[in-house]
């Protein structure tokens, strides 16, 4: 059974491994977006708008495929 997440609700999967850390940091703000101001033009605020119509699989491969996000971690 396929389970629907709410629009209410950002959610992305975790496919890269070792990364538990880094979905928890995306979720959080995205999920208090109405509680608090994302700096405009900032990372979360750009990642947020490209990811703001994609699935929960969709946020994940292009997280996967995130340059800016790559450079940051290594």
């Amino acid at each position: 059974m396929k389970q629907e997440s709410s629009k209410m609700v950002y959610f992305m999967r975790q496919t890269i491994g070792n990364a538990r850390g880094t979905v928890g940091i995306i979720h959080a703000p995205g999920n208090a977006a109405s509680k608090i101001k994302l700096g405009e033009g900032s990372y979360f605020d750009r990642f947020y708008i490209q990811t703001a119509d994609m699935d929960p699989v969709q946020c994940a491969a292009f997280l996967v495929e995130d340059q800016e996000m790559d450079k940051a971690y290594a």
